[in-house]
């Protein structure tokens, strides 16, 4: 069954296709969406930390 982990594991590869140089990350919030009594959807707020690219090569 999906959990709050799987979450993570998907927000940071998702977070990495749009900012290069990832380091870290941190889970902000968690919370579940309840669909028919049961727990249907895990997600997650994360923060993430990146190394940013060296600029002196730009002329």
């Amino acid at each position: 069954m999906p959990d709050h982990t799987d979450a993570v594991e998907n927000a940071v590869p998702w977070a990495s296709t749009t900012t290069r140089n990832l380091r870290w990350f941190e889970v902000t919030q968690m919370r579940d969406e309840i669909e028919d009594r049961e727990v249907r959807h895990y997600q997650v707020t994360i923060k993430v930390g990146f190394t940013p690219e060296d600029q002196a090569e730009d002329p």
